[in-house]
């Protein structure tokens, strides 16, 4: 596997080929089936708590994903 850059060109390479091969390429709901379990996975509150255990404030967008209160 080589570091190149993907696009050296505003063009995919003559060789390249998509992962995706269904008939209607990469749909939402495809998507969403892909993203939503990884979603799920992410305990934002255990990362405030380890940003607060370092005695880093979180960003008030970070609190808001996590549903914390001041």
């Amino acid at each position: 596997m080589t570091s190149d850059p993907m696009l050296l060109e505003e063009r995919f390479p003559d060789d390249w080929e998509p992962r995706i091969r269904s008939r209607f390429g990469l749909s939402l709901a495809a998507f969403n089936g892909t993203v939503l379990p990884v979603e799920r996975g992410v305990d934002t509150k255990a990362y405030i708590r380890r940003l607060e255990g370092e005695g880093a404030e979180p960003t008030e967008p970070a609190k808001r994903v996590a549903g914390v209160r001041d």
